[in-house]
């Protein structure tokens, strides 16, 4: 392993492959593979995916002991484990494997063992990219709560969410090498920080269901009544009559 890397902060909303791929970069490392194994992972370790922490594997325990985030950081802030833990109940007896991860990690059950599932297309505000650019930083980062299922539209900015170019229809996926928040097309050149949609009301229930998406990411892990769910969603589809 090199000298220590440099350590951003990173946004309270902001997914872990995101927030990773800026640290390599700021680091001068320029591929996923070469970062992992920058920290001293075996080879066949590191063709592992960062994108979101959707099983607790041993390389992502590995990388929050090396980079000393801390697991339970790791998994709260840099995932949406915590979203996924809200509808978990527990009725399987565990594997010895994972009652040994589960007496290392001072956190819920169910937020170990809740189950995310990695998007296969990419979620992005266009407003938020404009935030994201005048912020400190300036760079633009992946938001864990645009990647949550019922999240169609911004919850802060009530606007559609892109998940393809507005010019040439290409959709929006993560790089295999580092999750890379693009602000212009990679195919036409479309600025992303120029688009613009109708903001959705504060009834509109698409806005509604992305604040209550938002909420239960940011919950204190309490199990929310499936009723609560089928509500919102009914109500989404009545009004967008699908």
């Amino acid at each position: 392993m090199l000298a220590f890397p440099w350590m951003p902060e990173w946004n309270t909303d902001e997914i872990a492959g995101s927030y990773l791929s800026r640290m390599a970069k700021e680091n001068g490392v320029a591929s996923r593979v070469r970062f992992l194994r920058w920290l001293g992972f075996a080879t066949n370790l590191s063709e592992t995916q960062i994108m979101d922490v959707s099983e607790l594997t041993p390389t992502w325990i590995a990388l929050a002991d090396k980079l000393e985030i801390g697991l339970n950081d790791m998994i709260r802030q840099l995932s949406t484990k915590p979203y996924w833990a809200c509808f978990y109940r527990q009725n399987r007896r565990l594997p010895d494997s994972e009652v040994k991860i589960l007496s290392r990690a001072p956190m819920a059950p169910e937020l170990l063992l809740a189950m995310s599932h990695t998007r296969l297309q990419l979620r992005v505000c266009s407003e938020c990219l404009v935030k994201d650019h005048e912020s400190h930083t300036g760079v633009p980062i992946l938001r864990r709560s645009h990647q949550l299922p019922g999240s169609l539209v911004c919850h802060i900015h009530g606007a559609k969410l892109l998940t393809a170019c507005p010019g040439c229809g290409k959709v929006l996926v993560p790089r295999l090498n580092l999750v890379d928040l693009p602000s212009r097309c990679e195919g036409c050149g479309y600025d992303f920080t120029s688009h613009r949609d109708l903001r959705m009301d504060d009834l509109s229930p698409l806005l509604k269901l992305a604040r209550f998406e938002h909420e239960c990411l940011h919950s204190t892990f309490a199990p929310r009544p499936a009723s609560d769910v089928a509500a919102f969603v009914t109500m989404v589809c009545h009004e967008r009559r699908l």
